[in-house]
């Protein structure tokens, strides 16, 4: 049985010598990808996702320092010492003091939460990536070409039982993108699989055989169901292209109670 990859052609038979490609660091099978199927070296995917994942917890034990920050009670002291620089006191040694004070405490708060949105920042991305990336595996797909179009379409939004999770976005208005008929939100696997049945990124998914954009297209277009109605509100959010496919689809608006 042939061998993806060996250090030396030495160790190989010479008649299959021909079909093996020099790299850095040895030979490996020179094959051509077939119905989704090639040889490819995944290790550099699966351990930048391993260090995003550990990246990730690390965030979340930084995040939780903040957790007690107020910003209401911070504007509530704040209030009070204006208030006390109102009563107009003679004192000039405590207004001084006050003043000091004051300043210290702008200062403090400022740091306080320009800290907190770095690593709010730096979870997002690392959220926004795990996913993605996950997704991009599973369908062969490069994420260097393609996370720079999901981190354009995603964020990270904060949950109503305040937990964090990503959304998918319409770039141009930030509003959510609707997934389906039933009018859920559009998750990123339903994000990666629309960008693999679109021809315009089938450079970025080597593993997917299927050209064209009738092709690619053919997939998400079998997972329609006309028979489905939305909300009016969840209408108004859709992008004009999801609009225009809810409708050719058999889809029907109904009026908000």
């Amino acid at each position: 049985m042939l061998k993806t990859f060996v250090k030396s052609l030495d160790d190989l038979d010479e008649a299959v010598r021909s079909f093996y490609s020099e790299t850095d660091t040895g030979f490996v099978l020179d094959a051509e990808p077939t119905d989704g199927y090639e040889v490819a070296n995944t290790a550099g995917l699966k351990s930048a996702l391993e260090k995003e994942r550990s990246e990730r917890a690390s965030l979340k034990k930084q995040l939780a320092k903040y957790s007690d920050l107020d910003p209401e009670k911070y504007s509530e002291a704040l209030k009070r010492l204006e208030e006390l620089d109102n009563k107009g006191t003679q004192n000039k040694a405590l207004d001084s003091k006050l003043a000091e004070q004051k300043e210290l405490f702008e200062a403090e708060l400022k740091k306080a939460n320009e800290s907190r949105d770095k690593v709010m920042g730096q979870l997002e991305r690392s959220m926004i990536y795990q996913s993605a990336a996950e997704e991009i595996m599973k369908r062969g797909g490069n994420a260097t070409l393609l996370m720079p179009h999901i981190l354009n379409q995603t964020k990270m939004i904060q949950a109503d039982d305040g937990t964090y999770k990503v959304a998918v976005i319409d770039p141009k208005t930030g509003n959510p993108r609707i997934g389906d008929n039933s009018g859920n939100d559009m998750s990123v696997g339903q994000l990666v699989e629309s960008m693999y049945n679109d021809a315009e990124y089938a450079g970025a998914f080597p593993g997917n055989g299927s050209s064209g954009s009738g092709a690619r297209g053919s997939h998400a277009a079998d997972k329609a169901n006309p028979n489905k109605t939305l909300s009016s509100d969840r209408f108004s959010k859709m992008n004009p292209a999801e609009k225009m496919k809810f409708i050719k689809g058999g889809g029907t608006v109904t009026t908000n109670d």
